[in-house]
């Protein structure tokens, strides 16, 4: 063991490494978002009350930001600076994040993408069985694997 960075007050569910950063994200069912420096072990910044909910839920994006799911909400944050940019309403659970082009891919038992220049919601499909994982194929097509035990495969149609 290198280290023990103890600053959770209850099971830690997520973690993720900030590509091409000395950063690591930890969440916990604390709603104790915390970004550390991994150089140094310590704490840059902690975000308290955010309701994060699915291990999954959670995908760097461009431009130093995170997007994690809660209920049914989505949060957008600066992790550089430890700040919510912005929170909305997207009216299901977001359990799998996938990013496509310019848009993210959103799914539960929907399928939902979201432009991440304007933030637009547009409802692409919909499972009859929850979805618990998904995996980008290439840059069109993508896997889901349900909770009844069958995978589907889709392919993400643009539009013209």
């Amino acid at each position: 063991m290198i280290k023990t960075l103890n600053k959770h007050k209850s099971t830690v569910i997520s973690i993720l490494k900030i590509q091409n950063k000395n950063m690591l994200i930890s969440f916990g069912y604390d709603n104790k978002l915390i970004i550390w420096n991994l150089s140094e072990y310590s704490i840059i910044k902690e975000i308290n009350d955010i309701k994060y909910l699915f291990i999954n839920g959670i995908i760097e994006l461009p431009k130093n930001r995170l997007i994690i799911g809660e209920e049914n909400n989505l949060i957008l944050i600066n992790y550089l600076y430890g700040k919510i940019i912005i929170k909305f309403e997207i009216g299901t659970k977001t359990c799998c994040f996938e990013i496509f082009n310019d848009s993210l891919l959103i799914a539960d038992g929907n399928c939902l993408t979201i432009n991440l220049k304007d933030f637009l919601i547009k409802k692409i499909g919909r499972e009859t069985n929850y979805i618990s994982c998904k995996k980008k194929l290439d840059s069109k097509i993508f896997a889901f694997g349900l909770q009844n035990g069958i995978m589907k495969i889709y392919k993400l149609l643009t539009e013209n």
